[in-house]
């Protein structure tokens, strides 16, 4: 009479092994259905949180340990800290963060946690500074196609943005940093706009679009300042 199958001798039957966890089945199929935390991580790998939180990974490492050779994509998925970086890049896509590397390396030179990465006081804080720091042509590029969506969601011309979109809207726009300085001081209509304004609704964007600060820093930036009037002037703004 046989005896009961070896353990070994189980296993050889299963001939489908998944590369990821090493878990082994008989058939092909299910194979295929098994969908173990490394092999759903990896097929997760173009989603854009995904990849903002592995480049912000690759530049944690670089930060501590620069010497050492750029992680793999293999290495995040492996790495204890992949769901927090996801859970970041996931954070900068939601509030369609302006520079998503520019925020990673904020956060690292002021040696916040990284379990925190999402606060939006954090954002907030460095939003202010890099709105003032922004070269003139990406801050327009940024603010024009805010504005163009806008357009199309409304089916009106970019041009009208701050006649006929809402005073909420703009001021959302501003807070977040998709409509910058540069837009708003350098056509009549977003000059406008601001003459419209409360008090109340002035005060939760000053921060951002600081007269004070921007009529300085205009002045030491003549010549971007005259182009980018120019621009939005044959833009029709």
């Amino acid at each position: 009479m046989a005896g009961p199958k070896k353990k070994s001798e189980s296993f050889l039957n299963k001939k489908h092994v998944c590369e990821y966890c090493g878990s082994a089945f008989v058939r092909e199929t299910t194979l295929a259905a098994h969908n173990c935390e490394t092999k759903r991580r990896m097929a997760q790998e173009n989603e854009t949180g995904v990849r903002i939180g592995f480049r912000c990974f690759q530049k944690f490492y670089q930060s501590i340990k620069p010497s050492e050779e750029e992680k793999s994509y293999r290495n995040f998925v492996d790495s204890p800290y992949y769901l927090a970086f996801v859970k970041f890049g996931r954070y900068c896509v939601e509030i369609r963060a302006v520079d998503a590397e520019a925020l990673c390396t904020w956060l690292l030179k002021n040696n916040h946690k990284l379990d925190n990465w999402t606060k939006d006081s954090y954002y907030d804080e460095f939003l202010v500074d890099y709105l003032r720091r922004e070269p003139a042509a990406p801050a327009l590029e940024r603010s024009i196609k805010t504005m163009t969506e806008w357009a199309e969601e409304k089916q009106s011309r970019f041009q009208d943005y701050f006649k006929y979109a809402t005073e909420n809207r703009v001021c959302f726009d501003i807070q977040r940093g998709q409509i910058s300085p540069w837009i708003v001081y350098t056509t009549q209509t977003g000059q406008n706009f601001l003459d419209r304004l409360d008090e109340k609704n002035l005060d939760h964007i000053w921060k951002y679009i600081d007269s004070d600060y921007w009529t300085k820093n205009f002045s030491k930036r003549t010549i971007d300042f005259e182009w980018a009037k120019e621009l939005v002037g044959q833009a029709g703004l």
